[in-house]
């Protein structure tokens, strides 16, 4: 008889192959289908307990560092913010107020 070809192209890859672990060989699969003992029902693992909330103070301290590392940092930003925002009113209302300035801005507008 005549050899066979090879084939040129991969095989298909079915759906049940590829949700399969990848450690999972055709044989181990073989293996557990071809035993055929009845199976028992599978197990039903008991709900677990839900905990009530901890009210004490040390619930915040249960995040992670890593998840909220970057808030102070933040807050100092926000802080630097709004700081420097009320200074520049400040300055710029005694500036257009005392000085000459309001009245030359006003000049300027009309």
């Amino acid at each position: 008889m005549a050899k066979k070809k090879k084939a040129k192209h991969k095989k298909k890859v079915h759906r049940r192959q590829s949700s399969r672990p990848q450690g999972v060989g055709n044989a181990a699969v073989a293996a557990t289908s071809a035993t055929s003992t009845p199976e028992a029902p599978p197990a039903v693992a008991a709900p677990t307990p839900v905990q009530a909330p901890v009210l004490a103070m040390g619930a915040a301290s249960s995040i992670p560092a890593a998840r909220s590392s970057y808030v102070g940092s933040d807050v100092r930003r926000i802080g630097i913010l709004a700081t420097s925002c009320v200074v520049a009113e400040v300055v710029l209302w005694y500036l257009f107020t005392y000085t000459g300035l309001g009245s030359a801005a006003y000049g300027l507008i009309k």
